[in-house]
């Protein structure tokens, strides 16, 4: 491969990788393209260079076992083109966490351009969360949602999801300098972790919150010195819901009234409904699901209309939503007991590659990129499916960029 053509291309893929995080919040398609791009510059790079290496990755072949089983199973469906489409588009989220790891990740200088980059997204998303909680309104105008949440710069309510997942590596590792710091430094750092968990409170989307708590509940586990600003940034947070019962009623009524009853109450909670459709959809199809995207294109089938108690009808069509909010419960339904347990391996595989001699005391953006990389992939959870922009796109790029670091620091201890 000429060398001079490989740097340029090197450079680009770098480029178009920092501008992921503000793409994917303002311009996904674009993200989109530029996913698939990369994916497809990584693919070309191995064949020139003849190396393929990468691609014996445990959790690479697992995801690979796991989208031949999905493609199998969408041909015996009878798939039309469109749900061939999707099944045959799934590999781009393995493909795409490889090139990051593999490839434009690979640099130490890539990657701390890259936690720049992603700290300014961050950023960009707690400004206007901020903005629109105080101001009524943020930057681009956008104010908060009739049901009570913040959008920050999205069009729709997606600040809380993408905040979740994107947050850990700029402000675990921003902590972790502060905490080694003077007082004056350490306090700052306990400052950062309230403020950030207090953000998620406002923004009031319920998941989130639960997902910001358990992920610093993982890091004041692992990272030396978090555990007293997690504990505070708990009781700042509590602090911060009790406030929005006055400046945010909307978001303190989903918070502290309407999720504690949804989970007293969850077989007869929309997200109740959407597991025992999945479910019944399982149990008729237990071993080649219905194929990709399956369950939103059979969910108004009057066959699968069952619910928790007998005679229910689960909420009949009128609970139906375009995918099951849960990525194991959309590999069931795709592709059967079978593809569970694959996508379960390749779930697996990929977290434990990230958190490879990761210990107590280990680096902070380390534990960061474990955290994001966990929170899509937690069994408890509903949210998009790992390949929709643009929570989908960032968890790919952090996952690999978890691996990139892990691998980096087998070979050199210490390497950021």
């Amino acid at each position: 491969m000429n060398p001079r053509l490989e740097s340029v291309g090197n450079r680009v893929a770098l480029v178009a990788t920092l501008a992921l995080p503000l793409l994917l919040i303002h311009a996904r398609g674009v993200a989109e393209g530029v996913l698939a791009a990369l994916a497809g510059a990584f693919l070309l790079r191995c064949a020139l260079r003849r190396d393929f290496a990468p691609f014996r990755a445990p959790w690479f072949l697992a995801a690979l076992g796991f989208w031949g089983w999905l493609l199998l199973c969408t041909l015996l469906n009878g798939a039309a083109w469109a749900q061939m489409q999707a099944a045959l588009g799934w590999v781009r989220i393995p493909l795409s966490i490889l090139a990051f790891s593999a490839w434009v990740l690979a640099d130490a200088e890539a990657r701390r351009w890259l936690l720049r980059a992603v700290g300014l997204a961050v950023a960009w998303i707690v400004l206007e969360v901020w903005l629109q909680l105080l101001a009524g309104r943020g930057i681009l105008g956008h104010r908060r949602w009739p049901a009570g949440e913040l959008p920050g710069p999205f069009t729709r309510p997606r600040a809380g999801p993408f905040l979740v997942i994107s947050l850990w590596p700029p402000v675990l590792e921003a902590a972790g300098r502060l905490l080694r710091g003077s007082l004056p430094a350490r306090l700052a750092a306990w400052a950062l972790v309230a403020l950030t968990l207090a953000t998620l409170v406002f923004i009031g989307q319920r998941l989130p919150l639960v997902f910001g708590l358990f992920g610093f509940g993982i890091a004041a586990l692992l990272m030396r010195g978090l555990l007293g600003p997690a504990l505070l940034a708990a009781a700042i947070g509590a602090g911060a819901l009790a406030a929005s019962a006055v400046v945010a009623p909307d978001a303190f009524n989903r918070l502290a009234v309407q999720f504690p009853r949804q989970v007293a109450n969850f077989p007869d909670s929309h997200y109740g409904q959407i597991l025992a459709r999945g479910l019944e959809m399982a149990r008729q199809n237990p071993a080649f699901g219905l194929g990709a995207n399956g369950f939103r294109l059979n969910c108004a089938d009057p066959a699968y209309h069952a619910g928790w108690a007998a005679g229910s009808d689960g909420g009949g069509a009128g609970m139906c939503v375009i995918h099951a909010h849960n990525p194991y419960l959309e590999a069931l339904t795709s592709a059967g007991w079978p593809g569970l347990l694959l996508f379960a391996g390749f779930a697996l595989l990929l977290l434990a590659a990230v958190f490879r001699g990761l210990r107590r005391g280990g680096a902070p953006l380390r534990i960061g990129l474990f955290i994001a990389t966990l929170i899509p992939l937690w069994p408890l959870s509903s949210g998009s499916t790992l390949g929709a922009l643009p929570n989908g796109g960032m968890w790919v790029l952090l996952a690999g960029w978890g691996l990139a670091l892990a691998r980096a620091e087998k070979a050199t201890p210490g390497s950021a």
